[in-house]
């Protein structure tokens, strides 16, 4: 057992790393026509601090979030992050990103570095799973009753045999070849935590989509 585990956290921060090898490309490329690649150096640093907080995340993923720091946070902005981070790895895999964010969205309150890992996860999945190339399609938009905002990544890529679709949240069941199947466990008890809730719909050859979605009010400390 504990050697799965000891796998199971190296696969986890093997997320962040590759966001990590993506802005360095991103700014290498830059460096070539003198460019200010100031920007992607800063997220850089900011995903391999992530590294250490992913520790610290798996530490306490049976708890609530009710001591954790919250704060408000656009989603349109955590996904855009995401898709910056991992626009590099895209373009390597052929991949190509449709983004269609509903504008006002209302602002949550949450553990942005939480669900920027959840959103992390599961773009790494979409890409990996169109080993061809394809196109991924991430969209927001507001929720009513209940109130919230939910996010939809989708792509045509191998999809996922039926038999193995009710085992996806579990531990050790992952979609990613060499994972070891962490990602979307970790997903789904952070997106809960957060008072929120995760599905996903997929069938072999036509591909998957998965919808995140999350209340306005989440991880609120006054509430209850």
């Amino acid at each position: 057992l504990l050697s799965r585990l000891s796998s199971s956290l190296a696969h986890e921060i093997k997320n962040p790393l590759q966001s990590v090898l993506g802005c360095l490309g991103l700014a290498q490329e830059m460096l070539v026509d003198r460019a200010d690649i100031n920007a992607y150096l800063d997220i850089a640093m900011d995903e391999l601090e992530n590294v250490a907080g992913i520790v610290t995340q798996l530490r306490d993923l049976g708890h609530a979030p009710e001591d954790l720091e919250t704060e408000p946070a656009d989603m349109n902005t955590l996904v855009e992050r995401t898709l910056l981070l991992t626009r590099k790895h895209a373009q390597n895999k052929g991949v190509e990103v449709a983004w269609d964010p509903e504008i006002d969205l209302p602002k949550l309150i949450l553990i942005p570095d939480r669900v920027r890992q959840v959103f992390l996860n599961l773009v790494l999945n979409a890409i990996e799973a169109m080993p061809d190339g394809g196109v991924l399609e991430v969209k927001t938009a507001a929720t009513n009753q209940p109130e919230g905002v939910q996010v939809v990544f989708v792509d045509d890529g191998v999809g996922i045999e039926a038999d193995r679709l009710p085992l996806i949240f579990e531990p050790f069941h992952g979609t990613r070849p060499g994972g070891m199947g962490m990602g979307l466990f970790i997903s789904k008890t952070i997106v809960e935590n957060h008072g929120g809730e995760i599905t996903i719909n997929s069938q072999p050859g036509q591909g998957t989509a998965v919808k995140v979605w999350l209340p306005v009010i989440s991880c609120d400390k006054e509430s209850g």
